[in-house]
């Protein structure tokens, strides 16, 4: 199958994305997930509009925030971290 489609160009070369798709692609990626941080008694400590913010702020790979959403247990006998505001 690659033999045969040797030489020719791909359908989307040189095509351009509109203002509105690129902001429509940001807000559905999947790094764009707001995180909630609670304690080990779940009481909310903070909120976090990504992945990748509430890293940094915590000093925890973004891996193990991502298992850790997934699982809801309990990371380094401190937090959980939840996609839901619990009430």
């Amino acid at each position: 199958m690659s033999l045969s489609k040797k030489g020719i160009k791909s359908h989307r070369k040189g095509s351009i994305h509109s203002t509105e798709s690129i902001l429509l692609m940001k807000k559905n990626s999947g790094r764009k997930i707001m995180v909630y941080v609670y304690n080990h008694e779940w009481v909310l400590l903070n909120s976090f509009n990504s992945i990748t913010e509430c890293s940094k702020e915590t000093n925890i790979p973004y891996l193990v925030i991502r298992r850790a959403l997934i699982s809801k247990k309990l990371v380094y006998n401190k937090y959980y971290f939840c996609k839901d505001l619990l009430k």
